[in-house]
């Protein structure tokens, strides 16, 4: 009999807190919901990123190539240039000689 009382004076208690949980509870599953799709979105990014990186380094093996080329093309430049000063001082020595005699 008392208990029966009790009960009948926390039944509005009850029916609220049971609200409350049912409202937390849906909130809860919606941000679930986002926290889902946000996953998505963090794994679509990250694929991203992961062929972007992937073009860079492309990009960077072939800058690294053509550094390597340009260096040969300076190097062979070089040795033109000092053929052509021996070739311009041997031809000054030889019509020095051809005038001189």
């Amino acid at each position: 009999m008392m208990t029966e009382a009790v009960a009948v004076q926390l039944q509005p208690l009850v029916l609220e807190v049971r609200r409350r949980f049912l409202e937390v509870h849906r909130r809860l599953d919606g941000l679930t919901e986002r926290v889902a799709a946000l996953e998505k979105r963090v794994a679509a990014l990250e694929e991203r990123v992961a062929r972007v990186e992937r073009r860079l380094d492309s990009i960077e093996d072939r800058l690294a190539d053509h550094d390597r080329k340009l260096d040969v093309l300076m190097a062979q430049m070089r040795l033109m240039l000092a053929g052509l000063g021996i070739l311009v001082t041997v031809l000054i020595a030889v019509f020095g000689f051809l005038l001189a005699g």
